[in-house]
């Protein structure tokens, strides 16, 4: 049995880059893990390490609500606003602008 020796939330383009990695060796759920993020990733692993990055230091976001809304791709305000209206947390209009903003410039740059 492996040990786990540390944990990092990361997106669903991340995790992608990680099993294409290792795609010959993968198990059947691995497999089928890969498909579906082959399905549902909707950017590459650095543009979205990097969109991560932006929002959690240009925004008030925490890492994990950033890697929520990477992997989501909003393209609209209410968008971002209604993914928090079940919680206690509140995003401005202006924020959830901010936050497109964030996502438009880095996936028109690209790699």
């Amino acid at each position: 049995m492996r040990k786990v020796l540390s944990e990092k939330e990361i997106t669903l383009a991340e995790a992608l880059e990680l099993l294409k990695v290792e795609e010959e060796s993968l198990d059947p759920l691995q497999r089928r893990t890969l498909e579906y993020l082959s399905k549902f990733s909707k950017i590459d692993g650095d543009v979205a390490n990097r969109i991560v990055e932006r929002l959690t230091q240009e925004t008030s976001l925490l890492r994990r609500e950033a890697i929520m809304i990477v992997n989501i791709m909003p393209s609209d305000p209410i968008e971002i606003t209604s993914l928090f209206s079940s919680s206690k947390r509140y995003i401005s209009k202006e924020e959830a602008e901010k936050v497109l903003s964030i996502i438009k410039e880095e996936t028109s740059r690209g790699k």
